[in-house]
């Protein structure tokens, strides 16, 4: 089983990116530093219960999706994923789709 910061960490990182949020602006946001933003999205750092709720409020998100209690399928980020995808160049699809084989074949690794 994941460690609950990585978890959180990705789950994070995927939010952010589907919004199309830079660290920097996302940390600006909450009001934490990039730096800090960053350790949480390597796992290497947990969040407090007010920076958790600001970052839900900031991403759209619920608790329990950054957490990994609510599946990936399920959630609103996933739909921001399909969207943005949706928005790509076609010649980057390809691209897309093989990093997501990659970033699957890992999670399957690790569970």
């Amino acid at each position: 089983m994941k460690d609950i910061n990585r978890v959180f960490g990705e789950r994070l990182f995927i939010a952010r990116r589907a919004r199309r949020l830079t660290r920097e602006e996302l940390s600006e946001l909450v009001g934490i530093s990039p730096r800090f933003l960053a350790d949480v999205e390597y796992g290497k750092a947990g969040v407090s219960l007010t920076n958790l709720a600001a970052l839900c409020r900031a991403l759209s998100v619920s608790a329990n999706f950054l957490l990994g209690l609510e599946p990936l399928e399920d959630s609103d980020a996933r739909r921001e994923l399909i969207s943005a995808a949706n928005r790509l160049p076609e010649r980057l699809i390809p691209y897309a789709v093989s990093l997501l084989k990659v970033l699957e074949a890992a999670d399957s690794a690790e569970r």
